[in-house]
């Protein structure tokens, strides 16, 4: 029954990530395409303006209110499903999503990995990532940094992720579990996430203490998870 229900979660979970990398897809050749073209008229428009001050300046308002938007739309298409999760892994999209992010902020971050640097299961990857990337927010929206830590190490028994900053903290017992709390939420979906792969999530934290939070997935589980895609494929190619 219980692998059951994992195997049903973890194909709703495959489903939407498969929906995420579709809309931003689509964000990126559609909506980006055609703000950055009006970037390109708006442009010319400036330029043919000729020396009508007044229409300049609204001109430019609104070049510098498209760049803006289509600046929002490459952060919405990258925490949807950055393009290099897929194509270079969990180290690379986490380290430029930490930098990205952060210092958006004013935080500094430095991103340690340790571990022999081969890719891990699909699935494996976009849990940790989705963990790191709810942590890294977390950061971002909350702490008030002004430095923070990054670190994944693949061990031989275990792939383990942390977290660290030294910014306010929180009071970290019960937060999960408070009613209308989105921070509360996102920590209940980290471990949600990771528990179907038989991880687990901690966070410590105190006001004024910062906050550190540490992710774990056994080895055994990336293992399973690898050995069921590849009896998944050899269904579909035999089609059974």
């Amino acid at each position: 029954m219980q692998d059951n229900l994992r195997n049903y979660v973890r194909q709703i979970t495959k489903a939407q990530e498969e929906e995420r990398k579709r809309i931003a897809r689509e964000l990126h050749d559609e909506t980006s395409q055609s703000l950055a073209a009006l970037l390109v008229a708006l442009d010319t428009a400036v330029m043919a303006s000729g020396s009508d001050e007044a229409v300049r300046e609204r001109l430019a308002s609104a070049h510098d209110l498209a760049e803006r938007v289509l600046d929002e739309v490459h952060v919405l298409i990258y925490d949807l499903r950055p393009s290099l999760l897929d194509d270079l892994g969990l180290v690379a999209a986490i380290r430029w999503f930490a930098q990205t992010r952060l210092a958006a902020v004013g935080t500094d971050v430095s991103v340690e990995t340790t571990g022999p640097g081969e890719r891990l299961p699909v699935e494996v990857e976009t849990a940790l990532f989705r963990a790191l990337q709810e942590a890294i927010n977390n950061v971002a929206r909350h702490a008030e940094a002004s430095a923070a830590i990054v670190r994944l190490d693949v061990g031989p028994d275990r792939v383990t992720a942390e977290v660290e900053d030294d910014g306010r903290g929180f009071a970290a017992d019960g937060i999960a579990h408070v009613p209308g709390k989105t921070r509360g939420l996102g920590l209940l979906g980290m471990e949600e996430r990771l528990s179907l792969l038989g991880g687990r999530a901690w966070i410590v934290s105190r006001p004024g203490s910062g906050t550190h939070v540490r992710f774990e997935v056994p080895m055994e589980a990336a293992a399973t998870v690898s050995e069921e895609g590849d009896r998944d494929g050899d269904s579909r190619a035999s089609g059974r």
